[in-house]
């Protein structure tokens, strides 16, 4: 495993998770169209993107990727997660989302 990949904490699993679940769905369009936003970015093609879906607000650059909540109903928290990280991420639940 790389080692900017890490166990992520219970809130960013959290977080994350509901992310995957609430915007992407099952939608491998969107997943995919995140997945290349992603490549530009780490081959410096563009320096950020930043896209408001369902429930959260996914912003990605060259330093990082955060998600914050569209709504305040929660208590919940932005996460930031290397780009490295997210992109593990992404990958595994466009490989679940294509297994369902």
């Amino acid at each position: 495993m790389d080692k900017n990949i890490r166990n992520l904490s219970f809130e960013e699993g959290k977080i994350l998770r509901a992310f995957f679940v609430m915007d992407i769905q099952t939608q491998e369009e969107w997943a995919n169209i995140i997945y290349e936003q992603l490549r530009l970015i780490k081959q410096k093609k563009q320096s950020h993107w930043r896209m408001s879906m369902n429930a959260y607000e996914l912003y990605m650059s060259e330093d990082n990727v955060k998600i914050s909540p569209l709504f305040d109903e929660y208590d919940e928290t932005q996460i930031t997660l290397s780009l490295q990280q997210f992109e593990y991420e992404l990958v595994n639940w466009i490989r679940l989302i294509k297994n369902t």
